[in-house]
C-alpha cells in the first residue's frame, strides 16, 4: 500500500512539475509578444522559445500573404532550418488545407506516404490556425519524425500559443500600421 501511495505521489508530482514548467513557457512567450514592436523578431524569439521547451524536430510560423494568397514561413527553429522565406499555395500540403479551412490538424502516421508538411521524412505533423476573432492570420507548425509523437497536452499547450500569437501579431501589425501614417502625416505637414 505504502508503495502505491508512494508512486502516485511521485506521478502526482511530475505532473504538477510538467504544469508548471507550462506555465512559465507561456509567460515568457507573453512576455515576448508584448515587449516586441516588430513582429519578425517576435516569431523568431517565439520559436526559440519553442524549441527550448519542447522536444520535437521542426517549429514554423508562417504567415498569410492575402495577396498571393499563400503562407510564408516567417520563423522556424528546429534540425532543418531551411524552410524560411518558403512559400506554400492555399489547399496545398498541410499547411496550405489548414490556412484554407481554419481548422486545426493533426496527423500522426504509421503510413510509408509522406506527409507533405515542411520537414521532410515527418511522421507526425500538428498545424494549427492562428486568427484574431474572423481573421486569419497565419499558422502555427510542428513536425516530429516520430509517429504518434502529439500527447493531448502537447496540442492543448500548443493552441494556447497559437491565440497568444494571434493576439500579439494582430497587436504588432497594428503598431506598424499606426507607425506608418504617423510618418505620412508628419510628411504630409512638411510638405
Amino acid at each position: 500500500g505504502q508503495v502505491s501511495v508512494a508512486v502516485e505521489n511521485a506521478r502526482l508530482f511530475a505532473e504538477e512539475q510538467r504544469r508548471s514548467r507550462q506555465l512559465a513557457f507561456l509567460n515568457n512567450i507573453s512576455k515576448t509578444a508584448i515587449s516586441s514592436e516588430d513582429s519578425e523578431q517576435m516569431l523568431a524569439a517565439i520559436v526559440g522559445h519553442i524549441q527550448k521547451n519542447f522536444s520535437f524536430d521542426h517549429f514554423g510560423i508562417g504567415l498569410l500573404d492575402y495577396s498571393t494568397k499563400e503562407i510564408e514561413i516567417k520563423a522556424e527553429a528546429g534540425i532543418t532550418a531551411d524552410a524560411l522565406g518558403k512559400r506554400i499555395p492555399l489547399g496545398v500540403g498541410i499547411l496550405g488545407k489548414v490556412a484554407r479551412s481554419g481548422e486545426a490538424a493533426l496527423v500522426q502516421t504509421t503510413s510509408e506516404a509522406p506527409l507533405l508538411g515542411v520537414l521532410p521524412g515527418a511522421r507526425s505533423v500538428l498545424c494549427i490556425p492562428i486568427a484574431y476573432g474572423e481573421n486569419f492570420l497565419g499558422v502555427l507548425n510542428v513536425e516530429s519524425l516520430k509517429e504518434d509523437a502529439f500527447k493531448p497536452a502537447d496540442r492543448l499547450i500548443l493552441s494556447t500559443l497559437a491565440d497568444l500569437l494571434a493576439t500579439a501579431l494582430h497587436n504588432a501589425f497594428v503598431f506598424q500600421k499606426l507607425q506608418q501614417q504617423s510618418i505620412t502625416h508628419r510628411l504630409t505637414l512638411i510638405k
